[in-house]
């Protein structure tokens, strides 16, 4: 016998929309990155963001990422 389950939020595991929404969301995320010269690997919940950059970069490199991931978050 099958429960009635009420969602405030969020698909339901296994949901035919789950895949579509999921782009939905990371479309946006994925212009964001892209717009920072930073590439990113998504995977299920897990979204990284990397970047690569001489020695001597580091510094800069870092401050992309940050600068980045605070315009993706607000």
């Amino acid at each position: 016998m099958l429960s009635v389950t009420y969602l405030v939020c969020g698909v339901p595991q296994g949901s035919v929309l789950g895949l579509i929404l999921f782009v939905l969301y990371t479309v946006d995320l994925l212009r964001v990155v892209d717009s920072y010269g930073l590439s990113t690997h998504i995977y299920a919940d897990d979204t990284q963001v990397y970047g690569f950059c001489r020695p001597t970069a580091v510094t800069a490199l870092t401050v992309n990422i940050t600068d980045c991931v605070e315009t993706a978050t607000s």
